[in-house]
């Protein structure tokens, strides 16, 4: 897309989007939320398909359950934060420009042990200590994402995205660790619009 005569388009651009994350596994629950977006846009606008390294940033959280004994607990809130490189194919259609691409890289995974959790452990299985931990994780997969250029500020975002990671989570109860993978894939969609501020 082209400025107008006598204009030029802003490169930075801030927003907002409403991301719905779905967890297909067992393992993890879903989220729905707004989350914060940026756009760096270069000086000009190349009109031609065309292969470009691409990164990823980005966040999501969870909710996990776990067997302990003969029942199945909430044992923590995941925090999981990819930190992803790969390659876009870039597909400008008008003032659509679209990319689908594929990357892979390194998740940062933390989680919180809220002390319900535990109250919860301890009151219903006999649990008399309940210690958690994550290990951080391979993540790759596939995404496909679009901006719609509603003139030199104002953009449209769509994007879809689907994760692999398979973190391994560390449970010590009744004295004894066991540990087991967890299926932390996530679907996401997003949804959002940003602004030019220069």
């Amino acid at each position: 897309m082209q400025a107008e005569p006598g204009t030029s388009r802003t490169r930075l651009q801030l927003g907002v989007a409403l991301k719905s994350t779905t967890s297909p596994g067992i393992d993890a629950g879903n989220q729905l939320g707004p989350t914060f977006v940026w756009r760096w846009r270069g000086k000009g606008s190349r009109q031609d398909d065309r292969w470009a390294f691409a990164y990823r940033l980005s966040a999501f959280g969870s909710q996990v359950t776990t067997p302990i004994g003969p029942q199945a607990f909430p044992v923590g809130d995941v925090k999981v934060r990819p930190l992803m490189v790969g390659v876009d194919y870039k597909m400008p259609r008008g003032k659509w420009n679209w990319a689908a691409g594929v990357g892979g890289g390194w998740a940062i995974n933390d989680i919180d042990v809220p002390g319900e959790y535990v109250d919860r452990i301890r009151n219903s299985a006999g649990v008399p200590d309940l210690w958690v931990d994550i290990h951080n994780s391979f993540v790759w997969g596939p995404r496909l994402k679009g901006w719609y250029d509603r003139d030199r500020r104002i953009s449209y975002l769509v994007e879809a995205a689907y994760l692999v990671t398979r973190p391994e989570l560390d449970i010590r109860a009744h004295g004894v660790t066991t540990t087991r993978r967890l299926n932390a894939d996530a679907f996401m969609v997003k949804a959002g619009i940003v602004y030019g501020i220069f």
